[in-house]
């Protein structure tokens, strides 16, 4: 977290502290965590403010990709969760609902790539006709490599 705010050699930096030079704003951790507070190190006010993280599973997520990482902003969530939560993320309207592609995917139960709906609704399917209507699954390819004794 503190590298990819503040180290411009880490490979992510211009995703997150380098967003200005980029024209945006930059991501950056508040002072609590950064520097800590009374006797408390920076590490220890994170674990006082965010407690430990509940399974391997779960790492930190702001819970809107251009917020600042600060407590009342951060939760621990699984790798699904946050790519919900991605700039570059399609999001869909059905009636009064509001998701990501993905999770529609999901929600619908389909057996079906998340890809081939979306060049669907690029190629201008309406996203509630994509989502519902049913696709054959891609067939497998057969190996060009044989198996020979």
């Amino acid at each position: 977290m503190l590298d990819r705010c503040y180290r411009p050699k880490h490979p992510r930096f211009a995703r997150y502290g380098g967003r200005d030079a980029l024209g945006g704003v930059s991501i950056s951790v508040c002072s609590r965590w950064r520097f800590g507070e009374g006797d408390l190190s920076g590490f220890e006010c994170f674990l006082a403010d965010m407690g430990v993280r509940p399974s391997i599973d779960y790492t930190l997520d702001r819970k809107h990709h251009d917020d600042d990482y600060e407590p009342t902003r951060c939760q621990w969530a699984t790798v699904a969760d946050q790519n919900n939560n991605k700039s570059n993320n399609k999001f869909i309207t059905i009636g009064d609902e509001t998701l990501s592609l993905a999770r529609w995917v999901d929600k619908f139960d389909k057996r079906v790539h998340y890809s081939q709906i979306l060049r669907r609704i690029w190629a201008g399917d309406d996203p509630t006709k994509a989502l519902m209507q049913s696709y054959p699954m891609p067939k497998k390819r057969k190996s060009k490599c044989s198996a020979t004794s």
